[in-house]
């Protein structure tokens, strides 16, 4: 068998599987349909190529079926080149492509050439191939003059090398069918083209130099010497059937043994060769994994985070954000914190992440999935999720993913010109997991000091209620008996009247105090319609209220697996709050329900409680819930931090967001 009919034979292969790789991988991708009808049609090209070389003399209908795939070849490389290179600018012949195929295939069914003509025509077709083939490099080479980014400008100069590379091995095949006696080379280097545009542009992994020496050398060498124990075992035997089967498989089970050793040590001797800067990377990370077991505060993690990536990747700075403990938006961990607004939850970048469900990725990325996306929609989502990545200035964005729960990130800016490969993002893979589990981790701890915490506070707010109340009605009690004795003057009966109000007062402050460390208990089998509960606060509310008050009820049947008297004080407080905002200056308040068919989670239900009062200052937005934190001058500081506790009682979240143009908005999301 010659160097030709071995190539085919690779080529179809290789070919084939390519094409099945593409579909699998993607069926409603168009950069991978086109890339997938190209392979397709290679691999029925070459089969017909193969299947001539074996039968002598060419049947006619065989003959016709390859000048057609002939024709079709250079329309489907130029589509493929203009759904996988980034620059798209100039729209893509389609119609009068298929127009040049269609009429080549109608020519040959009416012409009745025989298999002799019809070889001429498919030599002739091949000889036009050169025309496709130059205006793809030409493609490659604009759209490598256009790229700005680094790793997109990357892949365009491995692709157009690969393929100047083909077309120079071409000629090997062109010098061997005129009998120079040279060794036909071009199908195999356009196999080898393939391989590396799928790999490049398909799958998005990239590779550096070293990297593919590396991998070319641990391929070479571990082939090198299992064909040395195969050679050792099998290649004395001569005509021996008996001894040939037997000693392959002594051969075959002695690979099997020695593989993972010698895969070890070759890979090994490779790395050290090859991947220093990959070595030193994964030496980095293993060391800042040892040094991140057992800290318990997500805020010691950035300092250490950020000198190991500078040491490994060369990165210019490097941000790590958490979710907070409401799970409404994500801070900036460590000391440039300052300097960062909290990014909200639902923020494009934040759920791009927990969408995409992978581990680290450049940002480069986004913008590859939104030109490669068919619906508009998607398309504007990834943008939007890449200007937010811009914002951040980041390169290399690190998700630290729990479950399917995305509980902190990292934004990492690399060096000018730093160039981060798929292996070695993979590698930054199980840093993230171990951080993803330590920033869990800390909330539990968190939230089981706090539940410690409020236990012995209940404990400590019985006692103190009894043995502060008590006083308390003596004073008041004295207070008004002084009051009403017929010697008081105004001054001092002016006085007895602010001792019993700040007596009152007291009083609410205690009582609301131990309302906070021991919050009602609901009863877990009662339900209610919050929609019923809405309008009987706005009638409790509507004789005293001083702005209108409206119920805008977006869905009406559902129903809570709630207590329908702590929905109420919940949702009172919060309206008393809206109204008392809103006193200097006209407005409306708003209680929204949402649910259904709404644009809220799946099983969730939203009410929310709407003013149009001056707001909430941003630096405050996130202590509103703290408890003794109060805006009023007289206020208490416990009311919203009840309402959490009583919220979160019920199994739901409580947020605030502003109102635009003015006031704010509290919302109580509850699980239906």
């Amino acid at each position: 068998m010659d160097v030709g009919t071995v190539s085919l034979i690779i080529a179809a292969f290789v070919d084939g599987a390519l094409g099945l790789a593409c579909l699998l991988r993607a069926r409603r991708s168009r950069r991978s349909l086109s890339v997938a009808a190209l392979c397709v049609v290679l691999f029925a090209h070459d089969t017909v190529c193969l299947v001539e070389r074996f039968q002598s003399p060419t049947h006619a209908s065989l003959a016709a079926f390859h000048a057609v795939l002939a024709a079709a070849l250079g329309p489907l490389l130029l589509r493929a080149l203009h759904d996988t290179l980034p620059e798209r600018r100039a729209r893509f012949p389609l119609r009068w492509s298929l127009v040049f195929v269609a009429g080549i295939a109608v020519f040959v069914a009416m012409a009745g050439l025989d298999a002799i003509a019809l070889t001429v025509l498919g030599d002739a077709l091949h000889a036009v191939l050169v025309i496709p083939a130059g205006l793809g490099i030409a493609r490659i080479y604009r759209s490598w003059r256009g790229a700005g980014a680094a790793r997109e400008r990357t892949r365009l100069t491995i692709l157009f090398y690969a393929a100047a590379g083909s077309v120079v091995l071409y000629t090997t095949d062109i010098a061997a069918a005129i009998g120079l006696g040279v060794i036909p080379l071009g199908v195999l280097g356009r196999s080898v083209l393939l391989l590396l545009g799928f790999q490049l542009f398909v799958q998005r992994a990239l590779m550096t130099a070293e990297e593919v020496s590396a991998r070319l050398a641990l391929f070479g060498g571990l082939a090198s010497m299992l064909s040395v124990i195969y050679w050792l075992l099998v290649s004395w035997v001569g005509d021996q059937r008996g001894l040939y089967f037997f000693n392959t498989f002594i051969a075959s089970f002695v690979i099997l043994v020695l593989f993972e050793p010698v895969k070890g040590f070759t890979l090994r001797i490779t790395r050290r060769i090859f991947l220093r800067e990959s070595a030193r990377l994964e030496r980095e990370l293993a060391s800042l994994s040892e040094e991140l077991m057992g800290i318990p505060d997500p805020g010691a993690v950035a300092a250490p985070f950020e000198a190991a990536l500078q040491r490994g990747l060369g990165a210019r700075s490097c941000s790590l954000w958490a979710l907070d403990r409401d799970g409404t938006a994500f801070v900036a961990l460590g000391t440039k914190g300052a300097s960062f607004h909290p990014i909200l939850a639902t923020d494009p970048i934040v759920e791009y992440m927990t969408v995409r469900q992978a581990g680290p990725f450049v940002v480069e990325e986004i913008e590859n999935d939104a030109a490669s996306l068919v619906r508009e929609g998607s398309r504007r989502f990834c943008e939007a999720a890449l200007e937010s990545a811009r914002r951040l200035g980041a390169d290399l964005i690190l998700p630290f993913v729990h479950g399917d729960r995305c509980v902190g990130f990292a934004s990492v800016s690399l060096g000018e010109g730093a160039l981060l490969s798929t292996d070695q993002a993979r590698t930054l893979d199980p840093l993230c997991r171990q951080i993803a589990g330590s920033f869990r981790n800390a909330e539990i701890l968190r939230s089981l000091r706090e539940r410690d915490k409020l236990a012995a506070l209940g404990e400590l707010a019985a006692g103190l209620a009894h043995e502060i109340k008590n006083p308390l009605g003596a004073i008041k009690g004295a207070a008004q008996l002084l009051q009403a004795g017929p010697t008081v003057g105004p001054a001092a009966r002016e006085m007895l009247t602010i001792l019993s109000d700040e007596t009152d007062r007291l009083s609410n402050v205690v009582t609301e105090f131990l309302d906070y460390a021991r919050p009602r208990r609901g009863q877990p089998s009662t339900s209610c319609s919050p929609l019923r509960v809405m309008e009987h606060i706005a009638g409790l509310l509507a004789p005293e209220a001083r702005v209108p008050i409206e119920i805008v009820a977006e869905a009406k049947d559902v129903v809570l697996s709630a207590d329908p008297e702590i929905l109420k004080q919940v949702l009172l407080n919060l309206s008393l709050n809206a109204m008392q905002a809103m006193e200097q200056n006209q407005g409306r308040l708003t209680l929204r329900l949402r649910g259904g068919t709404t644009r809220v989670p799946r099983g969730s239900v939203e009410i929310a409680v709407e003013d149009t009062g001056p707001g909430i200052p941003p630096e405050a937005r996130d202590r509103v819930f703290m408890p003794f934190f109060t805006t009023k001058p007289k206020g208490s500081g416990l009311g919203l931090a009840i309402c959490q506790r009583l919220v979160e009682g019920m199994k739901g979240t409580i947020s605030v967001t502003p109102n635009l143009p003015s006031g704010c908005v509290f919302t109580v999301r509850l699980p239906a």
